[in-house]
């Protein structure tokens, strides 16, 4: 097998869109697919990094991830590092459970603090603007609880349990997008609340 470096050319100018101007932020929703046993992704045969559909595993579901506000996942946040001897993209993905009590830790957090091979979250974006859409966390790898990545306060956003699960990847962002937007948003719903707990 011949050898292939692992480059790749720069293929667009760094302008901004007049048609389409970037609008940062998250709507709130998101789904959260567990990765043991692991889904099937379908990737975009022109860009790997776009995810067009998500099957799983029979008999498996997915988890709805919503919180209100004017800044919902506020924490949310990527950084590069070379810690690794690489350059690695670390994504973190920071949400609250809005329930307590022992019924929230037995069915929501110590479960999610403990899947074998984290978790993926497709999260909606403010922006439509096609690809951009929806953004994919843990598609390399799992989201995983961060070690200190669990804490609440009686009085701080009410009550709820604030999460915070990270992961690293060599490519710095994946999308969910298939087709047109009106699709992509279709298969986010059924996501969101067909497969749902």
């Amino acid at each position: 097998m011949a050898y292939t470096p692992c480059t790749a050319a720069l293929a667009a100018n760094i302008t901004p869109s007049c048609d389409n101007p970037l609008v940062g932020g998250l709507t709130g929703r998101a789904v959260g697919i567990p990765l043991s046993p692991a889904p099937t992704l379908t990737r975009n045969a022109q860009n790997s990094r776009v995810i067009s559909d998500v099957t799983l595993v029979e008999g498996e579901k997915t988890f709805a991830i919503v919180n209100f506000g004017e800044q919902p996942f506020a924490d949310t946040a990527s950084a590069s590092s070379a810690d690794s001897g690489s350059i690695k993209h670390t994504k973190t993905f920071a949400f609250d459970v809005p329930k307590r009590g022992a019924d929230a830790s037995k069915n929501i957090i110590d479960p999610l603090v403990r899947l074998p091979r984290g978790f993926m979250v497709i999260a909606e974006r403010i922006d439509t603007n096609g690809d951009a859409s929806y953004i994919v966390y843990g598609a390399e790898q799992g989201l995983r609880v961060n070690a200190d990545g669990v804490t609440s306060n009686e009085y701080e956003r009410d009550g709820a349990t604030h999460i915070v699960a990270s992961c690293q990847q060599a490519n710095y962002e994946y999308s969910f997008f298939d087709t047109d937007l009106a699709t992509t948003q279709a298969k986010f719903e059924a996501l969101l609340t067909t497969n749902s707990l």
